[in-house]
């Protein structure tokens, strides 16, 4: 049996770099997709980070974040029309 405290170690190798953009979306319909990717890839290429994480967050109640293939069309027509 082992008893004890766990502990955790943690060593940087660099130090971290934190960057912070928000993206506003504007849409002509209310339930739509909106492809975001573009977007992303220009805040992280303007960020100059070359290594680490993207976290994208939509705030307020009637917004949201989903990852999806875009190779069958009908994928975003099906999701519109579940919300509706």
């Amino acid at each position: 049996m082992i008893t004890g405290t766990p502990s955790l170690l943690c060593f940087a190798l660099k130090p971290v770099i934190r960057h912070e953009e928000i993206i506003t979306i504007s849409t002509s319909k209310r339930e739509t997709l909106v492809d975001i990717t573009s977007q992303v890839k220009q805040v992280v290429k303007e960020s100059g980070i070359n290594d680490g994480l993207v976290s994208v967050y939509a705030q307020g109640a009637t917004a949201a974040i989903m990852i999806q293939e875009n190779w069958d069309e009908s994928v975003q027509t099906d999701v519109v029309n579940l919300l509706v």
